[in-house]
């Protein structure tokens, strides 16, 4: 079990990390509706290839994704 919140902001983050984890767990996870600088560098990198193979590269590179 982890330790109580200290503040609101550390509460509602247990609980969004609580709440999507299952879903992460089914092969789902949730991105930012704006890619992030490193999710596009990503994409381009990845572009010369095939559509899926850049969109994994991106997701792969979305914040809290560990690959």
């Amino acid at each position: 079990m982890s330790e109580p919140a200290k503040d609101e902001y550390e509460l509602l983050e247990q609980v969004v990390l609580t709440t999507f984890a299952p879903i992460r767990a089914v092969g789902w996870v949730v991105v930012p509706v704006e890619p992030t600088k490193e999710m596009m560098q990503a994409g381009y990198n990845e572009a010369g290839g095939r559509a899926i193979d850049t969109w994994a590269a991106m997701i792969a590179a979305a914040p809290g994704v560990k690959s």
